[in-house]
């Protein structure tokens, strides 16, 4: 025999030998392998073949009764000193472990007593309660039976010890350790314990009976499929877990003890050789060499109990996925001890050279949980799940390959020997490069360590980036926190009657940095119910001193004492929100600067004289006029919306004003125009195209308001003017004289139409009516007079005793006066009558200006304090309810496109509603009972209706026809959900069942069972991949939606009323009779948060459809908004005089509906249609 051998027959030729080695020393020769070795030297070089052949001589003579030291073997061949050690250790352990009846899981067998349990024959006898049926399992400790519980009518798996009735302490405590180990958990992948018996001297674990077969005779018939291999060791990892966090290792995770359902539900089985991380006795048989060679990570062969935890569970989960991604296991020796040996001493081969196509991240991950030493593993089975779990859904995983140079690194510290000669080979060869040989020893040491640094770097960089996630995600949920309470604030301040403070809260929550545009529903809800009345707008520092608003009524422009000049926009329907100039259509303003007009008033002065354009909400602004001391009293629009125009009066010194410029700006920029002459006074007209001046030689001009060119001069009135008004069309021009006078002209003609020299008091405000005809002033300090222009008429208002009047408006129709100022609460009174009217609800600081929007339903008020106030003399109309059902309103549901809604009630009835126009459209009639449940088919036409007459009935709701009734419920029907394609109708109730229907055919395709009392509820998940259901039994069960088997199933804490799924499906929120909604984890069943406030019955649960929020409502009348990440409660919604029934989030989220037990529906509204 040569060394051309191949492999194989070398191998043949080693067992011939030890073999023949065997013979000899059996028939006493004195024969040793150093002879074997002279006659094969091939033999000599193969480290391998060398310890078989000296193993086989050590047993042998052990065999034969001599007592070999070790000292000899090390004598003798002194090279292979450390590998002969950790042999005859083994084979110490081995003997000791066969001594104590405990053997290697994979060569368990009945111990050597004349008593083993044994229970043959056609008939088992009967064990107990429990009827044995046949034999389903045995191992070294004990044997397990299908069998029948005849009390319960259920199947059973029994275990029992083999040593049957003269079993030890130890066997018998061993039992109940492994029945009370697994009584600690409660998870779908891990079978489960129903009972401990004694019974006698036999005692007998009961379980939960799995139907199907093991994984490895699952493997032996069915082909290996990646993805299902990836998946089912997540799920593996994630029970495990689940048996980890309580304490407890497996420590014999094989393919024999996973069992497959039919379904191919993996469950884990036998923790018999268990091990309690919490204590360490007996019965964790610490020191004991346990598990299954092929499985068993390196410290579990050394039998150190205490060094096996977790990680060695992760080391078998990588070994099961490394056999069902190549077919085989990654060691196996032609023996036990060869097999250990390996496990301890070699490096598994990379799954892709024995099969090409098994993909790289994968293979990391096998490589990672195979790692020899447990540090470098994945530190829980959880984080190894996370890995397969981001593997299966294209995320990089978290993993990283072993390197090249720790491969080899590896290898060396494997095969000294062979390294060692290489390197000598390598010598001999280049001795010339000696020097380079050290050289290349340096680098690769210092590869090494900067290999090693980089590792920590890098570990430095994952651990510097999880923590910014966490850090992130933590500054999330305070967000949220602090989000939630703002706005549960303001709802306290809105129903304690503050309604400023609660307006001030939404402000602030909508103002948050960082936030995104949209608003959500409870704070769309509760700032449409706080400004009902009236509205404050946020954002100046200083009083408000002018305001103007365009003439389409949907900008508007408001100055403070601080030289601010904020823009604010309102689309229809919306509140205002302020912005910058660069929003303003056409993006352009028009800055006149001017001279102060009179010094009864100085006006709004900046500190380092600039006028100041800003837009709140991003702190971004413009400055102008800067280097004097600006004084603004006047903003105007011009006639399109797109220009505005700021008049500021400006004084060096006090003395002479300065001579005005005009000024275009087109965003931050502006540029210089021409002069205009100097001016003491101006008006600007509310259409936007007139601009009245009276200059130095007081001449009083009339000017183009985009220009500046002068049109005309007007006749003089021989008295200097104070104060200056159009009318709203622009058609007449009012003055006020310093001789008490009045004056007012004609604008297109420029003709002076009247003079009034009959006033008692010097004129301090002037308006004119729309209309031109009435004119209304201030007189002094507390009166205003109104004067008919067409005959000369006056009549007068005064205000309270204690009162100043500071500004006068007149409403769009002109029949209408607002007058506001000092210790004065502002109010509206009656031209013709000077009746009062109404006054503003709200006591405010003094005000200085105001005026109306030009639709007349609002007035704006600015004054000494920071804010702009908006009354609403028309507030929104309550279309909050819809009177529909006189009777029970038991189910809601919108069409996919949101202008529909339906109802169910007790009345038999299912009402279609229209939902823009609050009305109600058809009336369906036939059903026989209460309808319980709808649900609307994709195509929003469709509708399916639920009802106790045992019935499903599907309609056309825009022909009002019905179109098919589906029976075969014996039992009232409580629930009905329609797959995301339509083509399936999944109902459910009182009768247990829960029916598939095909649409195509309307016959019931699946009838599913596994609920014990009613079904209350179901859903689809929005993928259509899962359907939910749950009821009275407390049971939640997930199904494959297209086979209906179940994938996951778990128990909620109380019976479930309702259920729904998160919008992206990973969530599943229940409604509880113990007043609860609790939200649960699709994938594994987790609980993840509990939402408690209700003080009765949950009855529905709903989320908004961008999963921000989860709606509940039950008996205590009440439908609350929670926050499902940190389970506040945001918002109350009070109303309901009965129990709600129904809930339901229009497919926008700008609406919900509720229904309760009294008939009564209500709409709640969020967002308008154009928020941003």
């Amino acid at each position: 025999m040569g060394s051309s051998l191949v492999p194989g027959e070398r191998e043949r030729q080693l067992r011939d030998l030890c073999a023949e080695l065997g013979r000899r020393l059996r028939a006493g020769e004195a024969c040793r392998v150093e002879v074997y070795l002279e006659q094969h030297p091939e033999l000599a070089d193969d480290e391998d073949a060398v310890i078989e052949l000296l193993y086989a001589e050590y047993v042998v003579r052990e065999e034969r009764g001599e007592e070999p030291a070790p000292e000899e073997w090390y004598a003798r061949f002194p090279q292979w000193r450390d590998r002969l050690g950790r042999l005859l250790e083994f084979h110490r352990i081995l003997e000791a472990e066969e001594e104590e009846g405990w053997l290697l899981a994979e060569e368990k067998s009945p111990p050597r007593s004349s008593a083993t349990l044994t229970l043959e024959g056609p008939a088992l006898p009967p064990l107990g309660a429990f009827e044995l049926i046949e034999e389903i399992g045995r191992g070294g400790m004990g044997v397990v039976y299908k069998a029948r519980q005849s009390a319960l009518n259920r199947t059973v798996a029994v275990k029992v010890i083999l040593a049957g009735g003269l079993a030890g302490p130890r066997e018998r405590e061993r039992l109940r350790f492994e029945a009370e180990a697994v009584a600690k958990f409660h998870h779908p992948n891990i079978v489960q314990v129903f009972e401990f018996v004694e019974r006698g001297d036999l005692p007998y674990i009961v379980l939960e009976y799995v139907e199907g077969c093991n994984l490895a005779e699952f493997q032996r018939r069915s082909e290996r499929r990646v993805d299902w291999s990836a998946r089912l060791i997540e799920t593996l990892a994630r029970a495990i877990h689940h048996a980890h966090q309580r304490g407890i290792v497996h420590r014999d995770l094989t393919p024999a003890n996973v069992l497959i359902a039919v379904d191919e539900t993996p469950k884990i089985s036998d923790f018999g050789l268990a091990k309690s991380l919490a204590q360490e006795g007996s019965t964790s048989l610490s020191g004991s060499f346990l598990g299954t060679p092929r499985y068993m990570a390196p410290e579990q062969v050394t039998g150190r109990s205490r060094d096996v935890g977790p990680p060695a569970d992760i080391y078998a989960l990588g070994a099961i996925l490394y056999e069902l991604l190549t077919g085989v296991v990654p060691f196996q020796g032609t023996t036990p001890l060869e097999t250990l040996r390996q496990v301890l001493e070699d490096v598994p081969e990379a799954p892709s050279r024995v099969r090409p196509d098994v993909p790289a991240d994968l293979e990391t991950i096998c490589l990672k949980c195979l790692e020899r030493e447990p540090g470098r593993r994945y530190l829980s089975a959880a984080d190894l799940a996370e890995d397969l779990r981001r593997f299966q859904a294209g995320e990089p995983i978290l993993a990283r390959p072993t390197s090249t140079m720790r491969r080899l690194l590896k290898w060396a510290r494997r095969r000294p020997a062979e390294a060692a000669l290489a390197a000598l080979v390598v010598v001999a060869v280049a001795g010339i490069l000696i020097a380079g040989f050290w050289s290349n020893a340096w680098l690769v040491r210092h590869g090494l360590a900067l290999e090693d640094a980089l590792a920590r770097e890098r570990g430095q960089a994952v651990a510097a980036r999880t923590a910014r996630l966490q850090a992130e995600q933590n500054e999330r949920i305070a967000r949220r926190h602090w989000s939630g309470s703002q706005i549960k604030l303001a709802q306290q301040a809105w129903e304690a009657g503050h309604i400023e403070l609660a307006q001030e809260l939404l402000a602030n929550e909508r103002l948050e940095p960082g936030r995104g545009d949209l608003p959500g529903f409870e704070w769309s809800y509760l700032h449409r119910l706080c400004h009902r009345d009236f509205s404050l707008l946020w954002g100046h520092t200083d009083s408000v001193y002018s305001v103007a608003v365009a003439p389409d009524g949907r900008s508007l422009a408001s100055y403070d004492l601080g030289g601010n000049v904020l823009l604010w926009n309102r689309l229809p329907h919306r509140p205002w929100t302020a912005r910058g100039l660069n929003s303003l259509p056409g993006s352009r303003a028009a800055v006149v600067p001017q001279s102060p007009s009179h010094t009864a008033d100085p006006g709004a002065r900046s500190e380092h004289g600039e006028v100041r354009l800003r837009d709140v909400t991003t702190g971004r602004g413009w400055t102008f006029l800067t280097g004097n001391a600006g004084i603004v009293n006047l903003l105007g629009f011009s006639p399109d919306g797109t220009a505005l125009n700021v008049w500021d009066q400006t004084r060096p010194d006090g003395a002479e004003p300065l001579a005005p410029v005009d000024f275009t700006l087109r965003l931050d920029r502006s540029a210089p125009g021409r002069l205009f002459p100097r001016i003491f006074c101006l008006a600007h007209s509310s259409d936007g195209r007139f601009l009245a001046t009276v200059g130095r030689d007081g001449r009083l001009s009339l000017r183009d308001a985009t220009t500046g060119r002068e049109r005309r001069s007007l006749r003089d009135t021989g008295s200097p003017i104070h104060y200056l008004a159009f009318s709203r069309d622009g058609e007449r021009l009012a003055a006020s004289l310093a001789d008490a006078g009045l004056a007012v002209w004609e604008t297109g003609s420029g003709r002076l139409l009247n003079v009034f020299k009959d006033h008692d008091a010097p004129v301090r405000q002037i308006a004119i009516a729309p209309d031109g005809t009435t004119l209304a002033t201030i007189e002094g300090e507390r009166q205003v007079v109104f004067r008919d222009l067409t005959t000369g008429r006056k009549w007068a208002v005064r205000a309270e005793a204690a009162g100043f009047v500071h500004a006068i408006a007149f409403a769009p129709d002109g029949r209408t006066l607002a007058m506001g100022g000092e210790r004065l609460r502002t109010r509206l009174c009656d031209v013709a009558t000077g009746a009062e009217l109404a006054v503003f609800a709200r006591e405010s600081d003094i005000i200085r200006t105001l005026m109306f929007t030009p639709d007349g339903r609002t007035v704006i008020l600015g004054g000494d304090d920071p804010r702009v106030r908006l009354w609403h003399l028309v507030p929104p109309l309550d279309d909050s309810s819809l009177a529909g059902h006189a009777v029970e309103t038991w189910s809601l549901a919108f069409s996919p496109d949101g202008r529909t809604l339906v109802s169910g009630s007790d009345d038999h009835t299912i009402v279609v509603w229209d939902v823009a126009g609050r009305r109600k459209r058809l009336t369906l009639r036939g059903h026989e009972s209460t309808v319980s449940d709808l649900a609307f088919f994709p195509d929003g036409r469709t509708l399916a209706a639920a009802d106790f007459s045992r019935h499903v009935k599907l309609w056309d709701v825009e022909q009002g026809r019905e179109l098919a009734t589906l029976v075969g419920h014996v039992d009232r029907v409580r629930s009905v959900a329609i797959s995301p394609d339509g083509k399936t109708v999944a109902s459910a109730g009182s009768d247990l069942s829960l029916r598939l229907w095909d649409v195509a055919s309307r016959t019931c395709r699946a009838i599913l069972e596994g609920h014990d009392d009613t079904v209350r509820a179901l859903a689809y998940s929005p993928d259509g991949r899962i359907l939910a259901s749950a009821g009275n039994d407390r049971k939640v069960i997930l199904r494959d939606s297209l086979s209906g088997l179940p994938r996951l199933s778990w128990n909620a804490p109380s019976a479930v009323t309702s259920l729904a799924f998160s919008p992206d499906g990973t969530r599943l929120a229940l409604g509880g009779e113990d007043r609860s909604v609790t939200i649960w984890e699709v994938a594994d069943g987790r609980l993840l948060v509990t939402l408690r406030g209700h003080v009765h019955r949950v009855l529905t649960v709903a989320f908004s459809p961008d999963g921000e929020s989860i709606v509940s409502a039950g008996e205590d009348r009440t439908v609350r908004l929670w926050d499902p990440v940190t389970g506040q409660e945001r918002l109350t919604l009070k109303g309901h005089q009965a129990k709600v029934n129904a809930v339901a989030f229009s497919p926008d989220g700008r609406l919900l509906a509720s229904g309760s037990h009294d008939g009564a529906m209500r709409l709640w509204h969020g967002p308008k249609e154009d928020s941003p």
